[in-house]
């Protein structure tokens, strides 16, 4: 594919860029480089950002964050044991020993903060297994060993609770996170060519599909009803589901009509306070990126046009529009607590990669 489209334009060249030069020497991508909690790794940011780079052809960019997230992964391989070993025991992940998946760029766990901040996101590991099968092709025998001890872990902790990819909820099990978690096991069995992680996947889908679904559509969490933008992700990036499923299909045609602002940006899920609510630029991404895969053009030329409108003159990215919040009450109080709202954000920057690559797939570039 001719990818001159990256560097006719601004948007995607500054994306390129910002990423590039926010990845850490160990290979770990910080989230934001500016905001003031965010200056650590996640494996589900750092992972979006991995492929948004792989699409680009800076595939050595995501092999470097691979390798640094297998070798951290083996650095607290006795977490991973000793959660493992709890739930086989019928005793309950213990949230502040489970394994993390928030590191300092060095690989470090941010223990000191100044206050409680969730840690444990299933999530995070299965978005790197599902994005790890499709931006490696050579494994080393430690980064095998460390897709064998995610999925081990992931294949028992599946059905406990943990904190969602918005770090709320850890009493709850979350539909985007089983997404997650099954794309990864799948991701897994593909790695490795253990079928035991195929079956544990066919459970996982067995168990959304029964107790996860509502009007046709997956729901945000056990025991409701409600939409979360992030049930966006069934199929692109982690091939939970494929991308023609009518599940799939609902869900996201539920979100445009729900939680999407006409004019571009989409919240996170009703009732969002954080920072007021705002209209998220990566899910905008996820949306746009979704709608191209099945030809929306339309769809996919607006938002491509949106990213462009609100990106700063630096061609910089937000995490949130703040100008059409849920609850304008509580923009301030955060930016008391934790300064003003994130940006730029490395997160939006990889989805508009991963759409712009998209479109380009469809020849509409």
């Amino acid at each position: 594919m001719n990818q001159s489209y990256l560097t006719q334009d601004p948007l995607a060249h500054a994306s390129i860029e910002l990423i590039k030069n926010w990845q850490d020497k160990s290979g770990a991508y910080v989230a934001s480089p500016t905001f003031s909690q965010y200056g650590y790794a996640w494996l589900r940011d750092g992972a979006f950002c991995a492929l948004a780079m792989h699409v680009s052809g800076h595939s050595q960019s995501a092999a470097k964050f691979n390798e640094w997230v297998g070798s951290t992964v083996l650095a607290y391989k006795n977490l991973f044991a000793e959660a493992k070993l709890r739930l086989e025991e019928g005793r309950q992940i213990l949230a502040e020993s489970a394994p993390p998946t928030r590191f300092h760029l060095d690989g470090s766990v941010e223990i000191d903060h100044h206050e409680a901040w969730p840690n444990y996101q299933l999530d995070g590991y299965g978005t790197w297994l599902a994005v790890l099968s499709q931006t490696q092709t050579d494994y080393s025998e430690s980064l095998l060993v460390a897709v064998q001890t995610v999925a081990d872990f992931l294949a028992k902790a599946w059905s406990s609770p943990s904190y969602d990819c918005w770090e709320e909820g850890g009493d709850l099990l979350h539909g985007s996170t089983l997404l997650a978690v099954a794309g990864g096991l799948k991701a897994a069995s593909e790695i490795t060519g253990n079928q035991s992680y195929l079956t544990e996947f066919g459970k996982v889908i067995d168990f959304i599909e029964c107790d996860f679904v509502a009007d046709g559509h997956f729901v945000k969490h056990s025991g409701s009803p409600r939409i979360d933008a992030s049930l966006a992700w069934a199929a692109l990036p982690h091939n939970a589901f494929d991308l023609s499923s009518p599940l799939v299909y609902s869900t996201v045609e539920t979100i445009k009509k729900e939680l999407r602002n006409p004019l571009g940006g989409v919240k996170r899920y009703l009732g969002d306070s954080y920072y007021g609510g705002g209209d998220w630029v990566l899910l905008e991404g996820l949306l746009a990126w979704n709608e191209a895969r099945i030809g929306n053009r339309e769809f996919w030329e607006k938002s491509r046009t949106w990213f462009n409108s609100i990106a700063d003159e630096n061609h910089l990215l937000p995490e949130q529009i703040l100008a059409n919040v849920q609850e304008p009450t509580m923009i301030k109080p955060w930016e008391e607590r934790w300064g003003t709202a994130a940006h730029p954000l490395l997160w939006s920057h990889a989805m508009y990669l991963l759409m712009l690559h998209e479109g380009a797939k469809q020849k509409w570039i």
